[in-house]
């Protein structure tokens, strides 16, 4: 599972997890938000639904480290979620070559 945090002014300001190429948004305190990613809809529960607190603070733990050092306005910290472990993809300044579309919903 593919999940990116966005950074803003050195502040995490949203998190996009990825089901089936279709883009899911949340909030930094994971509530998930009315934006619709790709103009498809997902209405299914995510990993991250399903994460335990501790679990996602751990994401959030590992995503600030990582970003930690960074001197950015802006860019992506990517996390694979896979049989329960965390993995570091790439950070990312230019999310998909800045043309993602979405709609509030």
């Amino acid at each position: 599972i593919n999940i990116r945090l966005h950074y803003l002014n050195y502040k995490l300001k949203l998190i996009i997890v990825y089901v089936n190429n279709i883009k899911i948004f949340y909030d930094k305190n994971k509530n998930r938000l009315n934006i619709q990613g790709d103009m498809k809809e997902y209405n299914g529960k995510t990993v991250l639904d399903n994460m335990s607190n501790d679990k996602f603070k751990e994401l959030i733990s590992i995503s600030n480290k990582l970003a930690s050092d960074l001197d950015l306005d802006f860019f992506t910290v990517d996390i694979y979620y896979i049989n329960n472990k965390f993995y570091g993809g790439e950070i990312t300044l230019s999310p998909d070559s800045g043309n993602a579309k979405f709609n509030y919903i």
